[in-house]
């Protein structure tokens, strides 16, 4: 784990008063360990000031500051509720008076068993959350490994995918270029819509075939060491119509206009409205129902959230995404790029090209 982090972690005891930290969160987990959890086994990362644990199943890995401790979730003898053994050693370890916890993913009865020990429970999910939201070298490193993967994940589409191809095929080719950099299967989360499915915003790859005046919405997602990245770019099978180029030349003026503001001190409402009423001079006025962007890291959608109710001021070392739409009883289509936020400015971490004639797909 890098100093600096461990720094923060124990400015969150100090600041919270607590003897210890507990999180169950796989995200969370991961963030503090850097044990990536194994899929639907639980796990816990436990940081005292002299003692780091992690909690996760036999043959688990972690960050050399971390002590695992491996519970036994299949044998031969009778069955393992993998969370009652994974609880247990919590238990065990948790000789603490007072303890702060990430409430998402906690679990109810470790919370009840902590409590019926006499032990004091905080609920520090918010200094966990802003601990998150400033991102480390390695950590943005780490998404720029990610951005690279969606590189080449675009060119697959290109090379590729026209018409007659269907949603799934998209999906196949972006799948297999993430393994072919890789060289493992990847987490990813992805919208792959097309035709009358990308007026409705999002959705998974379906079996629907492109059709000749097509928009193809490709929003990809993959995981890469923990941190995900987050980029959107439409594709159009055939030439795109007069109204398809107008409306995609509004999103390129939207995103500039995003990019304007992205520096220290700006609230999350102005860059949204910044987006949205670029859209709206443009003629485009009530067609982006979702938020103008939000932060990456851990997770794949988190603060800041570039939405109309929402104050957070951008700081250095958040990393963001801008992503403008149009979705009209015509079409869907919308872009996205990620942004590291400098002491000046911002850092653009994704330079794939935007320019419409490099997305016709013939």
């Amino acid at each position: 784990m890098q100093s600096n982090k461990l720094l923060a972690i124990q400015n969150i005891l100090d600041m919270s008063g607590v003897d210890a930290i507990i999180c169950c969160n796989p995200s969370d987990v991961f963030y503090f360990s850097n044990y990536l959890c194994a899929a639907n086994l639980p796990s816990a990362s436990v940081v005292s000031r002299y003692e780091r644990y992690v909690v996760a199943p036999s043959g688990a890995k972690a960050d050399d500051n971390f002590k695992v401790l491996n519970y036994e979730c299949f044998c031969s003898d009778y069955f393992r509720n993998p969370l009652d053994e994974m609880i247990k050693l919590v238990i065990e370890i948790s000789n603490y008076k007072k303890v702060g916890f990430a409430a998402e993913g906690f679990p109810g009865i470790l919370h009840q068993m902590l409590f019926e020990r006499g032990i004091e429970l905080i609920d520090i999910t918010q200094h966990v959350r802003n601990l998150q939201l400033i991102k480390y070298d390695f950590e943005v490193n780490a998404i720029k490994e990610a951005l690279r993967l969606n590189e080449h994940a675009y060119d697959a589409i290109k090379k590729n995918v026209c018409e007659g191809s269907s949603e799934t095929d998209v999906y196949f080719y972006v799948a297999r270029a993430f393994f072919q950099i890789a060289g493992v299967p990847l987490d990813f989360v992805h919208d792959i819509v097309s035709g009358e499915r990308a007026k409705d915003i999002g959705g998974c790859a379906s079996s629907r075939l492109l059709k000749q005046g097509d928009t193809l919405i490709a929003d990809l997602l993959p995981k890469n060491k923990g941190y995900w990245c987050d980029t959107t770019r439409t594709f159009f099978i055939g030439k795109p119509s007069k109204e398809m180029m107008i409306a995609y030349s509004a999103l390129e003026k939207a995103l500039i206009e995003g990019e304007r503001l992205l520096r220290p001190g700006i609230s999350c409402l102005e860059l949204y409205r910044s987006v949205l009423n670029s859209l709206e001079q443009e003629g485009f006025s009530g067609m982006m129902p979702h938020h103008a962007g939000h932060g990456i890291g851990v997770t794949s959608y988190e603060r800041p959230y570039f939405l109309k109710c929402e104050y957070e001021q951008l700081k250095p070392g958040m990393v963001v995404t801008i992503e403008p739409g149009i979705y009209n009883s015509q079409f869907g289509m919308r872009i996205e790029n990620n942004y590291l936020i400098t002491c000046d400015g911002f850092e653009k971490l994704f330079n794939y090209p935007l320019d419409i004639d490099y997305f016709i797909l013939d």
